[in-house]
């Protein structure tokens, strides 16, 4: 494949962007290939090396912010209705009512669910803070009662060693967790945009 016919199909495929965010995406590409051609690739070895230009275009609307892939497929739907045989335009305009909110909805669901693992990081780090605190505190208490009740003052050193290691266990274990929360969080919203970009047909036309 030739750098325009990359740059052709990369672009058949990113349509719905307007028209600067497209132009941008492009040359970026260009820019990218050419690049790799000047580093001793030949163009079609540079060309491949990018990937599926169909897989990247959607790829790229997938990255789109939410509200703009909404407006993308109103607009899309309404040239479908103004473009389309009479009953294509009917289908598009009793249908969109209906899945249009499913899809709201779905996503509503989608965020309370992100609002649930963002709690549960959050409530994570603040066991690992308590901890931390209550591990200070005992290390403070075996220091006071150093002179006064030395039997108590080893205790609190242990009570304090033994807090301090849990603190460290608990925070890896919660850095890990929010690590793959988030991770989650991420794909569940890049599956509700890929719901709203859609998919290829198998002649390489965008279907819902």
């Amino acid at each position: 494949m030739t750098l325009n016919d990359f740059l052709r199909e990369l672009e058949n495929g990113i349509m719905q962007l307007d028209e600067s965010e497209r132009n941008s995406r492009l040359g970026y590409y260009a820019e990218m290939i050419q690049d790799r051609v000047e580093d001793g690739m030949n163009e079609a070895e540079a060309v491949a090396s990018m990937g599926d230009p169909a897989e990247l275009a959607r790829t790229i609307l997938a990255e789109q912010p939410l509200p703009t892939l909404v407006k993308q497929r109103i607009q899309k739907e309404k040239k479908k209705q103004r473009s389309g045989s009479a009953v294509t335009t009917v289908l598009a305009i009793v249908g969109f009512p209906f899945w249009f909110p499913l899809l709201l909805a779905f996503a509503a669901i989608i965020l309370a669910v992100d609002i649930v693992l963002i709690a549960l990081v959050i409530v994570l780090f603040a066991v690992v803070l308590a901890l931390a605190v209550s591990a200070m505190a005992a290390l403070v208490a075996g220091v006071y009662m150093i002179f006064k009740d030395p039997p108590l003052a080893i205790a609190g050193f242990g009570a304090a060693l033994i807090l301090a290691g849990l603190t460290v266990l608990v925070f890896i274990g919660a850095k890990a967790a929010a690590k793959g929360i988030f991770k989650l969080i991420g794909l569940m919203w890049r599956g509700v945009k890929r719901l709203i970009v859609g998919k290829k047909d198998k002649n390489n036309e965008k279907v819902s």
